[in-house]
């Protein structure tokens, strides 16, 4: 990809990544992006056809950074989530907006979005270790970490995604051995 199209690209995810932080999905225009990114709307329109596409862009490398990751977890081997650790420094980074975003009803575009991506990777994990993937306990695990971070994110302590990590790992662990053998 040329350049000064990636600049453009990355330009216009961040400028959504800073206006989720700053107002609910809905008060978020074309017109908001494209002058945080200072862009024109042709530009922006030449790249995405509107800011669901932008926000759905940016999950989908998240999503695709998540499931290159090369690290020793799995759930043949220890019983645990691959994705889990990035996914948590992740949200870690990100807390307030996440935060923002997961626990009101502006956020629910956003909000849906992130449910959905959670299901996609622990089915996809599921699936290869086991060679299926019930889409009941796919929906199980994925909702609990969810619910999980949720919590984590709203809490005002200062906890390590650490020790959320551990937590969710354990009860996975005995979810994902049960349901899958």
């Amino acid at each position: 990809m040329d350049q000064r199209v990636e600049k453009t690209y990355a330009d216009l995810q961040k400028s959504m990544r800073t206006l989720l932080g700053k107002r609910p999905w809905e008060d978020i225009s074309v017109q908001h992006l494209c002058k945080h990114a200072n862009v024109s709307r042709s530009t922006f329109y030449s790249h995405f056809k509107n800011k669901d596409d932008l926000l759905d862009s940016l999950l989908s490398q998240f999503e695709a950074a998540m499931r290159q990751v090369n690290n020793k977890r799995s759930i043949r081997e220890s019983g645990t989530l691959k994705f889990l650790p990035i996914f948590l420094n992740h949200v870690s980074d990100n807390r307030k907006l996440f935060a923002k975003n997961n626990t009101s009803a502006h956020g629910f575009p956003v909000a849906s979005r992130f449910r959905a991506l959670l299901f996609r990777l622990v089915s996809s994990e599921i699936e290869e270790a086991h060679g299926r993937a019930s889409a009941e306990l796919a929906s199980y695990v994925a909702g609990g970490i969810y619910s999980a971070v949720v919590l984590w994110c709203t809490d005002a302590s200062d906890s390590l995604p650490l020790k959320l990590l551990s937590s969710l790992d354990e009860i996975n662990r005995g979810v994902l051995a049960k349901a899958c053998n």
